[in-house]
């Protein structure tokens, strides 16, 4: 405990950053002094490896928690200072470093009918960093009625996505995902729409849980062979080891089908699937 006074003492972090456009958030909440007649008080001075000030922020009461969010161009190191003010000490209660997302040219495989200016915006996203890239995501969201429309389809879909990737959005914005892949008609529109996510380098883990759980519901009603291919292709787009447990299920639905290519397919899957995975199969 420290008197309070903006004497200190402040905390230093250091953070090295992953590629050429990163996204850093600090996490603040002040769970212990929000009450007293000392809630907490800080600011945040971040610095690049040049000693330079990037940025700051003040973040004076932070009662039921608060992000401060900052997109960070061509940075490979960042340094951060964290001042006490006159609360009675610095708390950070998380920090995050999220690579941006680097878009694919468009799919060819996805379906629908949308503006073709809408087409465009997504040109500029690919394009454009920093806060123009932004800016164009923001554009491309307030078509957000046409791009969930049913007649965009998975194309419609696929544009919103990534809007919402690149603004900082993917889950205040993940509902209405939600409610268009219930509202497609088949387990392939969303498989096609779960496709074209997968190419976009840095992309959220919960397109792919999102889009995993709509394609079981909906794989009910379609012919086997379908649905065990539909599968199959789910299970090897979710190789990455943060994906385990999709991939684990698709083996598990496989292998209890008793059918042969099926259960071929489930062998596939584990003879190729990293160590953990084979450890555990029967």
């Amino acid at each position: 405990m420290h008197p309070f006074d903006d004497a200190g003492p402040d905390m230093f972090l250091q953070v090295m950053l992953l590629a050429n456009e990163s996204r850093f958030s600090i996490y603040l909440l002040d769970y212990d002094w929000r009450s007293t007649l000392h809630p907490r008080q800080q600011s945040l001075i971040l610095f690049d490896d040049s000693a330079s000030m990037v940025n700051a922020v003040w973040s004076g009461k932070s009662d039921s928690g608060v992000y401060e969010r900052f997109l960070l161009l061509d940075k490979s190191t960042l340094k951060a200072r964290f001042n006490k003010h006159r609360g009675a000490c610095v708390a950070v209660s998380g920090f995050f470093v999220d690579q941006t997302p680097v878009l694919p040219q468009l799919s060819g495989t996805l379906h629908g009918t949308v503006d073709p200016k809408l087409i465009a915006f997504y040109e500029q996203l690919r394009q454009r960093r920093g806060s123009t890239k932004l800016d164009i995501a923001t554009q491309l969201l307030q078509s957000a009625p046409d791009l969930l429309s049913e007649t965009a389809c998975s194309l419609g879909l696929f544009l919103y996505t990534v809007a919402a990737e690149c603004s900082f959005s993917t889950y205040s914005l993940s509902h209405p995902v939600i409610q268009r892949l219930n509202a497609f008609n088949d387990a392939s529109e969303v498989l096609e729409w779960l496709t074209a996510m997968h190419e976009v380098e840095h992309s959220q883990l919960l397109w792919y849980y999102l889009g995993a759980a709509s394609i079981f519901e909906k794989v009910k009603n379609m012919p086997a062979a379908k649905v065990n291919d539909t599968i199959f292709k789910l299970a090897i787009m979710c190789g990455n080891h943060n994906l385990y447990p999709i991939q684990r299920i698709c083996f598990n639905f496989l292998n209890n089908s008793k059918q042969d290519k099926a259960i071929e397919m489930a062998e596939h899957l584990k003879s190729n699937a990293p160590i953990y995975f084979k450890i555990n199969s029967p």
